[in-house]
């Protein structure tokens, strides 16, 4: 059995990650840190040159770090 490289574990634990925060559960990797699924609600943006703009709600994943 071949030992995986570091691109390999990478896009197996990118993989892992992705799938438990679909189902809407954090993550949390010992030594590294947490991500969870952020919501965030819908609301207007003015931009500098004086557009405004209305964003839809959408999730975002956040990362806070081991301390």
């Amino acid at each position: 059995m071949a030992i995986p490289s570091r691109e390999q574990v990478a896009k197996t634990l990118a993989g892992v990650i992705s799938d438990v925060l679909r189902k809407g559960q954090d993550v949390r990797v010992p030594g590294l840190g947490t991500f969870r699924v952020h919501h965030q609600v819908s609301h207007v943006e003015r931009r500098s040159d004086g557009e405004i703009v209305m964003k839809p709600p959408r999730d975002v994943i956040a990362f806070s770090a081991d301390e």
